[in-house]
């Protein structure tokens, strides 16, 4: 019985590593386009909106 959960903690270890390294990504993507909408007031009005709809869209 444990060398069966032994042997399904290998895949699950690799699928975790996978995840874990697709979050990071978009978490550093989603904080570039957020400072790039809020912290740069070089954007126009529009660009500000249709920037923020993309973080809510992204968000869910």
């Amino acid at each position: 019985m444990h060398e069966m959960q032994l042997v399904s903690l290998g895949p699950w270890l690799t699928q975790l590593l996978i995840a874990i390294f697709f979050m990071s990504g978009f978490v550093t993507y989603y904080l570039r386009v957020w400072n790039d909408v809020f912290q740069h007031n070089t954007k126009t009005h529009r660009q500000q909106i249709a920037g923020r709809l993309y973080l809510m869209a992204l968000a869910s």
